[in-house]
């Protein structure tokens, strides 16, 4: 499954695309968020953390390092302006190690984990892009988990993944709500094994890719 570049982090981009200044930078330096806003901080964050896990995910566990490398760069440049202290400190670290180790399915445990916990971070209600990414983020950890990765499942997906279905049955798309539901119910169940079946996480990973183009489209 190719998922270099997935819809959830495609809405990211374009979420914090005009409070972010890419410019000519060189190959490998990180994001530069222009506004130092919680929401545009946290979500060009989340950016770089995804690609860390995506490139497991999508078997180029070569590209890990490289990708742990610019997300440990955003954070030693941006992670202060956040303040979330000690312990996020201690995921980006380990997340580095891990990758630079040849344990890339450890850093993306720790790449999830941390896109969990900042999604939290500034206060008030999910807006959509949050909602797609948070249930990604499910699919995400039921595929490390079906990989022995010992991972919780990510707090409000199912509520998050109710709201997604309503603005879909809103605009006429029942059947891909229902598919939504049905995907995220059978990821959650998905065992903590060392070699399990990683379909149900990849039909809901796939799912959120078609959600998002549902609720993007005019």
């Amino acid at each position: 499954m190719e998922r270099a570049l997935s819809g959830v982090l495609r809405a990211a981009m374009a979420t914090i695309v005009a409070c972010t200044a890419v410019g000519h930078a060189p190959a490998g330096a990180a994001i530069r968020p222009a506004a130092a806003s919680c929401r545009a901080l946290s979500a060009s964050l989340r950016e770089q953390l995804e690609t860390v896990t995506e490139a497991v995910i999508d078997g180029r566990p070569a590209a890990v390092p490289v990708a742990a490398h610019r997300a440990m760069t955003w954070w030693t440049t941006y992670g202060r302006s956040l303040d979330r202290g000690p312990e996020a400190d201690s995921l980006v670290a380990r997340m580095s190690r891990a990758a630079r180790g040849g344990q890339p399915q450890e850093a993306a445990r720790d790449a999830v984990r941390l896109s969990v916990q900042s999604l939290g971070w500034c206060g008030g209600e999910l807006g959509t892009t949050d909602r797609l990414m948070l249930v990604d983020l499910a699919g995400m950890t039921g595929w490390l988990r079906a990989r022995g990765a010992r991972l919780d499942w990510p707090g409000g997906a199912e509520t998050a993944a109710d709201s997604l279905a309503s603005a879909l049955v809103a605009r006429g798309r029942g059947a891909l709500a229902a598919q939504l539901r049905r995907s995220l119910a059978a990821t959650l169940s998905m065992p903590e094994v060392a070699a399990g079946d990683i379909h149900a996480a990849v039909r809901l990973l796939d799912t959120v890719d078609l959600v998002e183009k549902a609720l993007r489209s005019r």
